[in-house]
């Protein structure tokens, strides 16, 4: 499953900008799983031999971001057309599957160091 998770505010109950703040990250990350369960979906259409652990959701990609790199590694060798790759929690759109079966893909721009880089793919037989 999911390593991604949502910390809930210590002081939410008296503050309603936490409670607001918190309320967005949960439906941003509600959003990000229907939009890669609607890609899976399209993308599987007929695929009965399809199961959950077939799933990676949320895998953090190595290396660590850096500022300066772009190519990236899954845990796993992906199937094509399956990867859905996310920074800060917002879509890319600029990335290329460099090798689904090296497990490797190439982002269109360099993401900062400080920014979180998250995976869901299906993972290759």
């Amino acid at each position: 499953m999911s390593n991604f998770k949502l910390p809930y505010p210590n002081n939410v109950t008296n503050d309603f900008r936490a409670l607001n703040n918190w309320l967005k990250l949960c439906f941003n990350a509600i959003k990000l799983n229907y939009d890669l369960l609607e890609q899976v979906l399209n993308i599987s259409a007929g695929d009965t031999n399809l199961t959950a652990n077939m799933m990676a959701f949320f895998e953090t990609p190595t290396p660590a971001t850096d500022g300066v790199t772009t190519l990236f590694y899954t845990s796993y060798k992906y199937r094509p057309n399956t990867l859905a790759v996310y920074i800060d929690e917002s879509l890319a759109h600029d990335v290329t599957e460099t090798s689904p079966s090296g497990k490797s893909f190439t982002l269109g721009r360099v993401p900062d160091a400080d920014e979180d880089l998250r995976v869901c793919y299906i993972k290759a037989v």
